[in-house]
């Protein structure tokens, strides 16, 4: 009996080699430091955190069976201190994807900065548009570049009234930080750098009511109400989404 059971292990590992092996296909990820500078009467204050972007590229016998092209993400949102005057979140929903139901209105922005025809990588004459975003991918990893993203590709902004309490979550407007933490405050910049640095795992110090097991709107109004402020359609994953 132990050694059928062997013999059945080893064939799985070879099916599953050669299917590795022959499938052709291959993941590519990006790990990007999200930095926010915000400028304070006390000085400037920094927050930043890794993210991680996976795109997977199905190949031959992976495309034969229907699948296609797919991205996960995982990472957490971005905690800006500003001191005496509280903290802000730079959360991980994009409120026009958020509005849309894309992804749980999640962009990370890790590619934001850096135009595709100047961070290519290499590719071969004839090459597949799946093959050019993956050299894309390569070209960034390799270049490590860091650059500002564009105010308009900035992503939801909040704080809370009560850290303990997800409902008590506030959106903040970034053109108008001196509305929510005082005159003199005022949003600086965000930047993104491409890194091999893992994705941080800090943020439930802060924010413990995401040590929850499942996913849940952080609002209990109901989402049929067609004019929901934005900051009440945020879950949990729009300040922590978890490796699948």
């Amino acid at each position: 009996m132990g050694g059928t059971k062997s013999s059945l292990a080893v064939l799985v590992a070879v099916a599953a080699l050669g299917w590795w092996v022959f499938d052709g296909s291959t993941t590519r990820t990006l790990h990007c430091r999200r930095t926010f500078t915000v400028d304070t009467p006390e000085g400037q204050r920094l927050g930043s955190s890794v993210v991680d972007d996976s795109i997977y590229f199905p190949g031959g016998l992976a495309r034969a069976q229907g699948y296609g092209v797919f991205s996960k993400a995982h990472g957490e949102a971005t905690v800006i201190d500003l001191g005496a005057r509280g903290l802000l979140f730079a959360t991980l929903a994009d409120e026009a994807r958020l509005r849309n139901a894309v992804a749980h209105g999640t962009s990370f922005g890790c590619q934001t900065p850096f135009p595709r025809e100047k961070f290519h990588g290499k590719t071969d004459a004839g090459v597949s548009p799946n093959g050019e975003y993956a050299a894309y991918f390569d070209g960034l990893n390799a270049q490590k570049p860091k650059g500002d993203v564009p105010f308009q590709y900035l992503p939801m902004f909040v704080r809370f009234r009560d850290l303990h309490d997800p409902a008590s979550v506030e959106q903040v407007d970034p053109s108008d930080l001196a509305a929510s933490f005082g005159a003199g405050v005022k949003f600086e910049r965000m930047s993104i750098e491409i890194t091999d640095a893992p994705a941080s795992k800090t943020i439930e110090a802060v924010l413990p009511w995401l040590a929850s097991p499942h996913s849940q709107r952080l609002s209990s109004r109901s989402l049929a109400l067609t004019d929901n402020p934005a900051v009440e359609l945020l879950d949990f994953t729009d300040f922590r989404r978890l490796p699948l």
